[in-house]
């Protein structure tokens, strides 16, 4: 059976709330009812004491004013028992009734008056002996009981209705209380089920700031996890998929790739202009072509090929030679600055590859009679290398994609491009950022300079020579 949140934090609350208002309501009530009782009784000792010590006679007017006060009523006898005068209009017993103190009241504020039932209605009632006239009488003193009770409801309403109300209160507060968490627990539920449905879109922030907004913030957090551990799924999954595809046709490009280059190379033989520049130019983009396919094979198998350091000018060089003939095609002016110092790429290969694909990506996005730059140089001990156009830029909905596998902008992209750059740079110990600046945008290779290490390593070697050439000298 379902117990549904919302009941289990009403019912008990509530319950409890009930209880102590209804026992809040019924003490101030009883202690209501009591200061009346005091009161009353305390009004009938008045009467009473007032009516035994008074000097002056108890003629009809001195009744009428002493009944206007006290509510009470008085029947005065004479010695003999007999009626003299009363302010009841009915019922007035002509004698001296018995009074029997044994059937008095209940209430312990009355003492011990005794009750008399004169037409009709009861009465609490107390005989006073005092003068009447020239001799001793009687004075039956009456007050309606019905007048003792409608004080009692009098005093206790008060309270009843303060207690209903607050009752009323409490229990509406309860329910919509109850109602606003069950809601905003809704809300994270339905969250939830999204997620499980597989929308990982973030739950907006919850107004209140408690628990419920904590674990809303935390089943983002995991929606964030879940939707990049889904991206690298699919991405493993179509990774996998392209790998035996790429595996394949990685050879058979191999395989005609080395056909060709051959085919050059033996047609360069027995060309009469053997030192023909498209020749060489068409020769060297093959050999460049192959170490993209062996990137490739290196991102999606794993494959790695041993470092090879290389003179940063001499790759510079080849990809500006590739380079510049398809930007004087498209008549995209290019500017390349490398500036003059002995600087070596920890892997020559792998940085060519990814200058390569960078600067045909900002080539791509200058477009015919656009910028692209190319500027190399050596600052404390790293290579910094940075490829600028004036083309649009990447949207910033996709900026943290864009250096992930297979993600692209194109139309006929495949997205490996900007992944083989990272795989490269990350290769050397180096990293890459983009930036837009000025209405530019700018991609930096940022890798360590392996001529510095050598020249460590040399100094240090140095230094190992001439501290033993000196303990040789000194007889150690």
């Amino acid at each position: 059976m379902r117990w549904p949140l919302r009941l289990q934090i009403l019912i008990p609350v509530a319950t409890i709330q009930i209880v102590t208002v209804l026992a809040v309501t019924i003490s101030s009530a009883w202690i209501a009812v009591q200061r009346a009782q005091e009161e009353i009784a305390g009004r009938l000792d008045s009467v009473v004491s007032t009516v035994r010590m008074a000097a002056y006679p108890l003629t009809a007017g001195v009744l009428a004013q002493l009944h206007d006060l006290s509510q009470a009523h008085f029947v005065v006898y004479n010695s003999q028992g007999q009626l003299r005068s009363s302010t009841l209009s009915s019922d007035v017993p002509p004698l001296l009734p018995d009074l029997d103190t044994a059937a008095a009241s209940v209430s312990e504020s009355v003492g011990t008056r005794s009750e008399l039932k004169l037409g009709g209605e009861r009465y609490f009632a107390e005989v006073v002996t005092r003068p009447v006239g020239t001799e001793l009488g009687d004075v039956l003193i009456l007050y309606p009981e019905s007048r003792w009770e409608q004080a009692e409801y009098a005093a206790m309403l008060p309270s009843l209705a303060i207690g209903l109300l607050f009752l009323l209160v409490t229990v509406f507060a309860s329910i919509w209380i109850s109602h606003r968490i069950a809601d905003r627990l809704r809300t994270v539920e339905r969250h939830v089920a999204r997620i499980a449905g597989g929308s990982f879109e973030p739950l907006p922030a919850l107004p209140i700031k408690d628990e419920l907004s904590e674990l809303a913030e935390s089943i983002n957090s995991m929606a964030s996890v879940l939707k990049l551990t889904m991206q690298r799924i699919r991405d493993n999954e179509r990774a996998q998929m392209l790998t035996q595809l790429a595996g394949g046709m990685a050879h058979q490009f191999r395989n005609s790739l080395t056909g060709a280059r051959v085919s050059l190379q033996l047609h360069q033989r027995h060309c009469a202009t053997r030192d023909d520049p498209a020749i060489e130019m068409a020769l060297k983009q093959l050999t460049l072509t192959e170490e993209q396919i062996k990137a490739l094979l290196r991102l999606s198998r794993g494959e790695t090929s041993p470092q090879v350091s290389t003179s940063l000018a001499e790759v510079v060089q080849d990809v500006v030679a590739l380079i510049e003939p398809i930007c004087a095609h498209q008549k995209i002016q290019f500017d390349s600055q490398l500036e003059r110092m002995n600087v070596r790429a920890p892997d020559g290969d792998a940085i060519r590859g990814a200058l390569l694909n960078i600067v045909l990506n900002a080539t791509e996005a200058a477009g015919p009679g656009g910028e692209v730059q190319l500027h190399a140089r050596k600052s404390d001990g790293t290579i910094v290398i940075d490829i600028i156009d004036n083309g649009p830029g990447v949207s910033a909905e996709v900026i943290e994609e864009i250096f992930q596998p297979f993600f692209t902008t194109k139309k006929e992209g495949v997205g490996l491009g900007l992944a083989l750059a990272t795989r490269a740079v990350e290769d050397c110990g180096g990293f890459l950022e983009y930036d837009r600046i000025n209405e530019r945008t700018q991609f930096r290779l940022t890798i360590p300079d392996s001529s510095s290490v050598d020249s460590a390593v040399t100094d240090n070697r140095a230094a190992g020579l001439i501290s033993s050439d000196k303990s040789r000298r000194e007889g150690v």
